[in-house]
């Protein structure tokens, strides 16, 4: 980066300031007394380029406007990275009201407006940043002191900024990673406790399953027995209907079988008397009665009633097995009824029952003897079909009553079923997340290790570029110094920290800074600072450099200054552009431009004046 022009409007000391065709190689001369405006030029390159100043911090821009003014300007024309052209420049008004804008030449839009834009746009044109930039090309007019070793800026130009950001950036990643296993193990210690507190016992849905599973077989056979009971009764009653039916037919059949077997007799008996004994007395007295008769009519007469006989036994005898056949569904009835009361006895009557209550045992007897009387009967095909009816539908109903008392028990077990399997569901559903939370803090632990680790390689690594960014560091002393001392002093000691010890030819040994005079420890520092802009220039900046160094001189000799001005001609090779401010220079001092300063001017113009800038209106406060 080269300043090619610098021009402010208002601006600390400076009511109009023009500086133009600065030359690109050689040192700058700036001179003059106390308070005549020569530091005010390395404070406009430094406002331009970061929006603030050694001396005042990003916002306080209104600080610099010119005493009595309501705002102020300043523009920067400068090259970076080659032979491109920008132009930087910012307005500042006594409201707080910023505005800023970076443009190449030849562009007709900006490559960025607003302060922090056009700060983070020049930045990443240059190569460095505010911080960077005051630890080494540009010195404000302060005491040169040793640079600490953890500053910001030292670690950017030893390369160990991006380090560093990755090792905060890995200390933030352990600290989430270690809240989120913490978070993770309360969660799973918390879901622990939901399990806990859901009570979910191992044997107990497994319970409920066999007590519901016993209940339902238990309401199928009560069922079962119930409908069968009623079934028999139906098959029973139908029977018994029939029953009657056959009895009254089979008594018909019985009677006229034996009118005809008795008329067979009777009707053959005749027959024989008039074919076989037509004197006896009797056969005289029918033939007397009846003197058409025909001994043959008798005789057919007693073949059809024979016949007649024995349809109508045949027909009694059909009918007395269809009553037989009657007795079967009674017999079966019978064997359902008293099957099932002993079966399913009445609540009491069990043995169980007797034992626990012998009163509701010997309530419940008679209808236990009410029962075998008449299955007893039943069997014997005895009682009336009316009476069984009663019972049978009794029993049946006691039956199906108890069934769906099972019933309502059943549905309380299925409700509790299902709130045990909701709650078992819940439960695994929890240790489902507790596993995974648990899982999930391993692998954050896992994590926080590996960040760990690697926060121990990245420091490994800083100690180790630190090392060796100290002892490039400590050649480039080792070249300068002499140049500054006049080869009085050549060695030096750079720790870790950064403290320096000079080696001095005339003790034979390294003498602490404290120990030499106020001079030497200036030009040591000084070689220490462009130790550090040429590090810097090395690591990060494209293209040539210029150098700002205020006061830098203070406590030189003439002859030191003069020696110093001559090393700065040429020392580096790419940082060609060197302003170097004092109140005066020795005599046959050389520059490539000298500029006076004067106390009572507020203006100043080197070189031809340049057009003015385009305006640019001040943005709301704090853009």
């Amino acid at each position: 980066m080269i300043i090619k022009a610098i021009s402010a409007n208002n601006f600390l000391k400076y009511e109009d300031l023009q500086l133009s065709d600065l030359p690109e190689h050689g040192v700058i001369g700036v001179r003059g007394n106390n308070e005549s405006g020569k530091s005010s030029i390395g404070e406009l390159i430094c406002y331009a380029l970061f929006g603030q100043t050694f001396a005042n911090n990003e916002g306080e821009g209104a600080k610099l406007i010119s005493w009595g003014e309501g705002e102020g300007s300043v523009k920067v024309t400068f090259t970076a990275g080659g032979d491109t052209t920008y132009e930087v420049s910012r307005v500042v008004d006594m409201d707080g009201n910023y505005a800023a804008r970076l443009d190449r030449a030849g562009d007709d839009e900006p490559l960025a407006r607003g302060c922090e834009a056009v700060t983070d746009a020049v930045a990443e044109l240059v190569g460095f940043g505010f911080d960077e930039f005051i630890e080494t090309f540009y010195l404000a007019q302060r005491e040169i002191i040793s640079p600490h070793p953890q500053s910001a800026a030292l670690k950017s130009i030893a390369g160990l900024a991006v380090l560093e950001q990755l090792e905060d950036d890995f200390q933030e990643e352990i600290t989430a990673e270690r809240n989120a296993a913490d978070q993770a193990r309360r969660d799973s210690d918390r879901i622990e406790r939901e399990i806990q507190d859901l009570g979910v016992r191992e044997d107990e849905l497994g319970d409920l399953e066999r007590q519901a599973e016993g209940l339902r077989k238990e309401r199928a056979e009560r069922e079962n027995a119930s409908n069968a009971l009623s079934s028999a009764m139906r098959a029973y009653r139908e029977a018994s209907e029939r029953a009657s039916a056959v009895a009254g037919q089979k008594g018909v059949a019985g009677f006229l079988s034996f009118l005809s077997l008795v008329l067979a007799v009777v009707s053959g008996g005749v027959w024989y008397l008039l074919e076989k004994m037509p004197a006896h007395p009797v056969g005289q007295k029918i033939t007397a009665a009846v003197p058409q008769a025909q001994p043959m009519w008798f005789l057919i007469g007693a073949a059809v009633l024979a016949a007649l006989f024995l349809i109508f036994w045949m027909r009694s005898a059909t009918l007395k097995k269809h009553a037989g056949a009657a007795a079967a569904p009674a017999k079966e009835l019978a064997e359902k009824l008293e099957s099932t009361h002993r079966r399913f006895p009445p609540e009491g009557a069990t043995d169980e029952g007797a034992n626990d209550d012998a009163a509701a045992g010997a309530e419940a007897a008679p209808a236990a003897e009410q029962i075998n009387a008449l299955t007893r009967r039943l069997k014997e095909f005895q009682p009336d079909p009316a009476e069984v009816e009663k019972t049978v539908d009794q029993e049946a109903e006691r039956v199906r009553a108890a069934a769906e008392e099972k019933s309502a028990r059943i549905d309380q077990l299925d409700e509790a079923i299902g709130a045990e399997r909701a709650k078992r569901e819940q439960a695994e559903a929890l240790q489902t997340r507790g596993r995974e939370l648990q899982q999930k803090a391993d692998a954050r632990e896992d994590e926080r290790a590996h960040r760990e680790l690697a926060i121990e390689l990245l420091q490994g690594s800083e100690r180790h570029m630190l090392h060796r960014f100290n002892a490039e560091l400590r050649n480039m002393v080792a070249t300068l110094l002499p140049l500054f001392t006049e080869n009085r002093y050549e060695h030096l000691q750079i720790t870790e920290d950064l403290s320096v010890r000079v080696f001095s030819n005339k003790k034979r040994d390294y003498m602490e800074l404290s120990e030499i005079s106020a001079g030497t420890q200036r030009q040591i520092m000084l070689a220490l600072r462009l130790a550090l802009a040429e590090q810097l220039h090395a690591l990060a900046v494209p293209g040539k450099q210029f150098l700002f160094l205020d006061e830098p001189f203070a406590f030189f000799d003439e002859d030191r200054t003069r020696e110093t001005l001559k090393v700065f001609g040429d020392f580096h090779e790419d940082i060609t552009q060197v302003f170097v401010v004092a109140q005066h220079f020795p005599a046959g001092s050389e520059f490539a431009l000298d500029i006076e300063c004067d106390g009572d001017e507020d203006k100043l113009v080197v070189g031809e004046t340049p057009p003015p800038p385009a305006p640019t209106e001040p943005a709301a406060a704090g853009e």
